[in-house]
């Protein structure tokens, strides 16, 4: 729990992330740490890097998600249409629907990805 000095918050609740994992060839993600948390929040998380060229799995899951592209340029597969995807970019994905990502780019692209149970 963050302590206050006249009103302003000190020690900011910075969240850590888990060693990173293999997506896929060229992919690793690495999730939020939330277990750690007093109060848990009602969303999931995770940062994840796509080199170029490399695409990730398809993923199709039953919660809600958004990404915000911090780094880089490609394409996202979403729901069979195919877009183009770059830094400075957030995309709204609903419940059940198929996506993708294809780093077209020369430099890695780096996501941030929030996830929640509508």
């Amino acid at each position: 729990m963050s302590s206050h000095t006249d009103g302003v918050p000190q020690d900011p609740p910075y969240l850590r992330f888990h060693p990173a994992e293999a997506m896929g060839h060229g992919s690793v993600v690495n999730e939020f740490m939330l277990a750690a948390l007093a109060e848990r929040p009602g969303f999931s998380g995770s940062r994840f890097s796509v080199e170029p060229g490399a695409r990730t799995p398809v993923d199709r899951h039953a919660v809600a998600e958004i990404w915000m592209v911090a780094e880089g340029a490609g394409e996202l597969d979403y729901d069979g249409r195919v877009v183009a995807l770059a830094a400075g970019q957030v995309v709204h994905f609903a419940p059940f629907e198929s996506h993708s990502l294809h780093n077209t780019g020369a430099t890695p692209m780096m996501v941030f990805s929030i996830w929640w149970q509508p």
